[in-house]
Formats: structure tokens, sequence, C-alpha cells
């Protein structure tokens, strides 16, 4: 039986992961800070900064894929940005230096990152090989996240960071901007310029899989779909599959305001996110979802798709 250990496994990337995995009959392994009475036999205890006795699932694993970091729908204030630097630096780190102690590491380490390590763009694609990496809070979090994994030593461990973009399925993200559309509300989000990277749940699976299975890959890969969309058109198929005639568009201010109010940052929906997947695509990688219309469809009516 093959195993895969997932640290951070708890949230909605998490527990997607196990779920495919488990049906795959893998042996599933998740890292995680809940408490240690209220955990089931696959679940185990850590702290994400200190070696212990969990460092033994990690012996003869097929595959680490670390998921580990506060979330960052949060306010960006100086306590929150300290905890979403060090949960995801400190954990990279410390997994690292487990690898060292094991006689069998595990073969691939996936490491999480994300899309919003680009700058931000309207129009220019933003590639693995030309792309600009900014130097706002969010860019730079993702950053020496990337810096912290590949700094690590792992001569027996092939290692990718993947940097995904929105993944749409029955989850929060997307049950966001349906509570918008029941409302009536979100025609465009701000301009509605911003482009939207995006990949569906199926095809962030595949991916997985596809960097799993192709061994020449390794180093930062793109998770997200090759046509990215501008955010009114993203919210104008919203509309016409939940059947709604009309939509009240929402000006950045407003937006801004109601991240206040709701604790959170404007820039998660707000910021041009136009990502390409280039490795991907040169290795060969073929996408389920032709188009966003096609994953909205399977996603939101599945039975007739």
């Amino acid at each position: 039986m093959k195993k895969v250990v997932i640290a951070g496994g708890s949230g909605y990337l998490g527990k997607l992961l196990h779920h495919h995995f488990s049906q795959k009959n893998w042996d599933v392994q998740i890292l995680t800070r809940q408490n240690e009475k209220e955990l089931s036999s696959n679940y185990i205890h850590w702290d994400g900064e200190h070696i212990g006795p969990w460092i033994h699932c990690l012996e003869g694993a097929e595959m680490l894929i670390n998921l580990s970091g506060k979330s960052v729908d949060c306010r960006y204030n100086r306590r929150n940005k300290v905890a979403i630097i060090d949960s995801r630096v400190n954990s990279t780190k410390t997994l690292g230096e487990a690898l060292v102690h094991l006689n069998c590491p595990p073969k691939l380490w996936i490491n999480a990152s994300s899309a919003t390590i680009y700058e931000e763009a309207f129009e220019g694609v933003q590639d693995e090989y030309t792309g600009t990496v900014g130097d706002n809070f969010s860019e730079r979090v993702c950053k020496m996240w990337e810096e912290s994994f590949f700094s690590l030593h792992t001569p027996m461990t092939r290692k990718v960071a993947i940097r995904t973009s929105f993944v749409l399925g029955k989850g929060p993200l997307l049950n966001e901007f349906l509570n918008l559309v029941s409302w009536g509300i979100g025609s465009r989000l701000g301009s509605g310029k911003q482009k939207m990277s995006w990949i569906s749940e199926e095809d962030f699976l595949r991916s997985i899989e596809f960097i799993r299975k192709d061994e020449t890959l390794d180093g930062q890969v793109n998770i997200t779909h090759p046509r990215p969309v501008r955010n009114r058109e993203f919210m104008t198929l919203l509309k016409q599959i939940k059947g709604k005639r009309f939509l009240i568009p929402v000006d950045t201010c407003l937006i801004k305001l109601g991240a206040f109010i709701k604790g959170t940052e404007a820039e998660l929906v707000l910021k041009s996110r136009n990502v390409i997947p280039r490795k991907l695509l040169d290795h060969g990688f073929q996408f389920q979802h032709a188009d966003l219309h096609m994953a909205l469809q399977q996603i939101l009516h599945p039975s007739k798709s």
C-alpha cells in the first residue's frame, strides 16, 4: 500500500486530497495541529515547529504534501502577518529537518505556494519562466515560503512548489461568490477587469497525480487553468447558470468596506491574477475542463454535464 503524508491536511484542499488518495486505497496520514484527544487513527498531532514522534509516519512514504499555514482570509494586521509567515516557513523548515533523519524519505515533496506570488497583471500573462514576483505582503510571503522550501537539502527527495490559483468546487470560495449571486449582487466586483486564475477540483487533483508520475517535473509549477477570465465574465457565468436575470455591481470602495467589516482583505477578490500553467502544458498535461463554463456547469449541475 502506497503512503502519502499530508501536513496541514484538515483544510479544504487537504480534505480533497485525503478523499482522493483514500479512494485509490492509499495509506493517508494527516499531520495536524488539532488536539490529540480529538484525532482519529490516521490523524497525527504535530506543532509544525519541532521534531517529534510524528516523524515516523514519513518513513517509507511515497509522497509528502505540505499545505500548512494560517489562512490568509483575515485582516493583515501585525499579529496576523507574523502568524501567516511563521506558520508557513517554520513548518516547511521542520519537515525538511525531519527528512534528514529518515532511512527512506518520501520520493516526492510537494509544498504549497500560491499563484498570488506574481505581481498584479491585467494583460500580460505570468508563467514560471517569465513571470515577475511581486513585492506586496502576500507576494513576499510566497517568496519566503518558497525560499525556505528550496534552501533545504533533500538529495533523495524531488521537490515541487505548487503555485495554486483559486480552486473551484463545492468549497468555501465558490460558495462566497454564489451567495452574492443569490442576493442579486455582483455583476462585477470592483472594476470587474481583474483577471481570475482558477482551476477545478478535478483538474487540481489530476495535476497532483501528473506531477507525481512525471519525475522530470520539479521546481515551481503553476497549478491553474490556461484560460484566466475577467471577474465580470466569471460573475456573468454564475448569473446565467443560477438563472438570475440581473445583478447589482459592487464598487471597489464597497468591497473594501465589506472586507473590513468581515475581517478580511479586499485584495483577495480585487487583485488581477493573470497566471498560466506553462510547465504543465510543456510537459503534456491536458485539462479535463476546456473552459470555465464547462467547469462551473459540472460543479453546479453535475447531472446535466
